[in-house]
């Protein structure tokens, strides 16, 4: 009867002892994919980001290359300005020499 006893005590033991091994694998195989969904997640950030800082730049190159080219207009804008102001005033200095009628 020691004998079976002894076999009652492991099988007895041996179902919770199963159990806990069984969740421990199970934990540790969820902590895994929780771990690479979350790399997933990481990676899929990185590269939108990376998409995201491209795009800035690219902005901020157009920004600059916009800016220079109002610079350009504003001062050809004050050349014209100063042209149009000049004409203006030689305009006014003309005398307009009325045609007389011939016989």
């Amino acid at each position: 009867m020691g004998s079976l006893d002894l076999v009652g005590v492991i099988s007895v033991l041996a179902t919770p002892l199963a159990g806990v091994l069984s969740y421990w694998a199970g934990k540790k195989k969820r902590n895994n994919d929780f771990l690479q969904d979350l790399q997933k997640s990481i990676n899929m950030l990185s590269e939108k980001n990376s998409e995201l800082i491209t795009d800035l730049i690219e902005v901020k190159e157009q920004n600059v290359e916009l800016k220079v080219a109002l610079k350009t207009l504003t001062l050809e804008n004050d050349k014209l300005s100063k042209q149009v102001k000049d004409l203006v005033l030689q305009l006014e200095k003309v005398k307009v020499i009325p045609k007389t009628k011939k016989n």
